[in-house]
């Protein structure tokens, strides 16, 4: 059985920089189940049943996706709207998602740096992802650091992409412990924020 699943939110794959390239390397990947949402629901019209499965079935779940004006795709937006609902994902049993783990993996265009107080964006990456960890802190679950890939507007360099896919690759790797809980893999040095 899987123990990721990764909900992939990208509207225009043809274009990406790196985010395709990541997730070639997560669907290769054996503890993942690729959930590529704009291929599955290309009119927004998302299958409520089989993503609440989906999320019953995982022990891990990742959201990928570039960071479109410090969010999400729309579809992931509209994903977390229709299949987070009260009784599945929280409120009066809605205990389904209650112990698993949560966490992102995206793409930015900008620098490392850009991403800091002093920055040219004037926040971190935690900053932005914050309503989406909140969300999945109501519904019961653990927050793990997000894997980022910064400066995609710029990493043209093919030894740079090699190594971020080398390091997306060592993360779905740690990810794929299941008995680590995610205290434990916040200790971990590749499952943290600098």
């Amino acid at each position: 059985m899987t123990q990721i699943l990764i909900l992939y939110a990208h509207p225009a794959q043809q274009f990406s920089r790196m985010n395709r390239l990541l997730a070639e390397v997560a669907q290769r990947h054996a503890s993942v189940f690729f959930n590529d949402l704009y291929h599955h629901y290309p009119n927004f019209l998302v299958d409520i049943e089989r993503e609440q499965h989906l999320l019953q079935t995982h022990h891990t779940i990742v959201f990928q996706h570039p960071l479109y004006w410090y969010s999400t795709p729309a579809i992931l937006k509209e994903w977390q709207d229709i299949v987070l609902q009260p009784g599945f994902a929280y409120g009066e049993g809605g205990e389904y998602l209650r112990g698993k783990r949560f966490t992102s993996a995206i793409t930015v265009g900008g620098a490392e740096s850009e991403y800091a107080v002093g920055g040219h964006n004037k926040n971190s990456i935690l900053d932005f992802l914050l309503p989406i960890r909140q969300t999945m802190l109501t519904c019961g679950m653990s927050l793990i650091d997000p894997f980022v890939s910064y400066g995609v507007h710029y990493n043209a360099n093919s030894t740079v992409k090699h190594s971020e896919l080398d390091r997306f690759s060592d993360w779905l790797n740690k990810l794929g412990h299941t008995e680590m809980t995610a205290a434990d893999l916040a200790t971990d040095d590749m499952l943290r924020l600098p």
